[in-house]
């Protein structure tokens, strides 16, 4: 049985979710196909309980156009370019302030641009190896 190793993961949208074409550009600001086995990881993810923020650079139309195209594919979010509400309750109530940063928690962020830039994509096989564990 899969164990989470993380409880929340971010995960970036144009090169990571939507991978870049051969010449390494995203379609921002419309969206394209999503990475399907990508997709399956996340939604395995969310099913055994873990947390999944998208944060992305995109804002407005170019935002709602990624979220709806993840739906397409069945994969929806416990947040979006934002903490999930769990987690920033938890830590102002452990740091004694009502006044919370609006910097995204995450115990695991998945961005293309932390993996190699010269022309791959993340690697979805290594990232499922990273965020699961077998019991």
């Amino acid at each position: 049985m899969k164990q989470l190793k993380f409880k929340v993961i971010a995960v970036d949208y144009d090169g990571t979710l939507e991978p870049l074409d051969k010449y390494g550009k995203d379609s921002y600001p419309s969206v394209g196909k999503l990475n399907e086995y990508a997709v399956n990881i996340l939604k395995e993810y969310r099913k055994i309980g873990g947390k999944v923020i998208l944060f992305t650079c995109r804002t407005d139309k170019s935002l709602e156009l990624a979220v709806e195209n993840c739906k397409k594919y069945g994969l929806e979010f416990d947040a979006v370019n934002k903490d999930v509400d769990s987690v920033a309750t938890d830590w102002c109530r452990n740091h004694n302030t009502y006044s919370c940063s609006n910097k995204v928690t995450a115990d695991l962020y998945i961005d293309d641009r932390s993996y190699d830039r010269y022309g791959r994509n993340v690697d979805w096989y290594q990232v499922k190896m990273l965020i699961f564990s077998e019991e």
